[in-house]
């Protein structure tokens, strides 16, 4: 009963720092997610376009849950007391993130005209296509770089004959071919 009380009397202190606490909290997440991608499209990692899209997705998955946390706290005030606050606000901004997030997945490759992993969009930035290239664009880069990377030509590089033999491989799979 004790235990009972303190958490009350805690949440009862707590509640007007609340939003406050989750709009930091979503700030630094926001904050952190921004950062590495901006380190790792500094070191060459992924192009500037994917980390855009990839702070752009942060960004409407994060003030969605935030935003959905908040009226489903508020309605899991009404049910279920401070315990139901916190359910509401953890299930309903959970949920509104996601599906936040899934809808500007798909927004932002259609709008930056990238493929959805970045495995695939470094395998057609290898063959120098976009994301939209057609199978005769795919196979005609594809000849053309065998040609010149085939471990047996004088020009040939088994490391580069390897890799346009994986990203090839990632091309075909995304596109269902075998």
């Amino acid at each position: 009963m004790a235990l009972v009380k303190w958490t009350k009397d805690a949440l009862q202190v707590a509640r007007p720092f609340m939003p406050l606490l989750k709009l930091g909290w979503a700030t630094l997440s926001l904050g952190w997610d921004v950062i590495q991608n901006l380190r790792r499209w500094w070191k060459g990692e992924i192009s500037g376009k994917r980390c855009v899209k990839n702070i752009i997705d942060c960004s409407v998955g994060i003030t969605t849950g935030f935003v959905a946390g908040a009226v489903g706290s508020s309605a899991g005030t009404l049910v279920g007391g401070p315990v139901g606050s916190f359910l509401g606000g953890l299930g309903i901004g959970i949920k509104a993130s996601n599906a936040a997030r899934s809808l500007s997945d798909r927004l932002t490759r259609w709008i930056f005209g990238l493929p959805k992993s970045e495995a695939l969009e470094n395998a057609y930035r290898f063959l120098h296509l976009k994301a939209s290239a057609s199978n005769y664009e795919i196979n005609s880069a594809y000849r053309k770089l065998a040609l010149q990377y085939h471990p047996d030509k004088v020009t040939g590089n088994r490391d580069k004959w390897l890799q346009l033999q994986y990203y090839i491989a990632i091309i075909r799979e995304a596109k269902e071919e075998y």
